[in-house]
């Protein structure tokens, strides 16, 4: 996990939207059970009803067949990045890293790219920075939780996308209402 977004110690939560789920479980009377998985995993076993809530993440079209989406906790850039000259964003032949199972990945396929490279967070930056892919697409603020800087990177605005809770569809049936709420109240704190 990303430390200054969320970090988990001892099944609790800090950082940034550690804060923000904190406040929403305790506001719906619920204690959350944090576990870290890889993303794909995380909407199959939402799908599979095996889990009950992801955050934070994303919203995309595609993740809404998987999982119930939330209101909105906050939005934020993708950025494109890179070191040097600014490689052409339109070359389909681009050599790219992305997070595995993340919305980038299904919006370069779509846009057509060919030359993908699906990583972990703790190798994205350094395969920019060993220079085997030209660029990458990281979400702004994991871009600066994983840093602390960007000093070394240069960036494009890649897409602005939406972020919160993604829901199993069952648990979405009694809790969507109640968890919307929360973040609602959450959010003017």
């Amino acid at each position: 996990m990303v430390s200054n977004i969320i970090y988990i110690n001892q099944g609790k939560a800090s950082g940034q939207f550690g804060i923000l789920a904190n406040c929403v479980a305790d506001k719906i009377g619920l204690e959350f059970e944090w576990s870290e998985y890889p993303t794909r995993r995380l909407f199959i076993m939402a799908q599979n009803n095996e889990l009950d809530i992801i955050y934070p993440v994303g919203f995309s079209q595609e993740r809404n067949e998987f999982a119930v989406a939330s209101k909105a906790v906050y939005t934020s850039q993708d950025l494109w990045l890179y070191v040097g000259d600014q490689p052409n964003f339109m070359d389909k032949g681009l050599s790219i890293a992305v997070i595995r199972g993340s919305p980038q990945e299904n919006s370069l396929v779509k846009m057509g790219y060919h030359n993908v490279s699906l990583v972990k967070y703790d190798a994205i930056l350094e395969m920019l920075r060993m220079k085997r892919v030209t660029a990458v697409i990281l979400p702004e603020k994991i871009f600066i939780g994983l840093t602390g800087s960007t000093k070394l990177y240069s960036s494009q605005v890649f897409h602005t996308r939406q972020r919160g809770f993604y829901l199993s569809r069952k648990f979405a049936k009694n809790h969507l209402a109640t968890i919307n709420k929360a973040i609602d109240g959450c959010l003017s704190l």
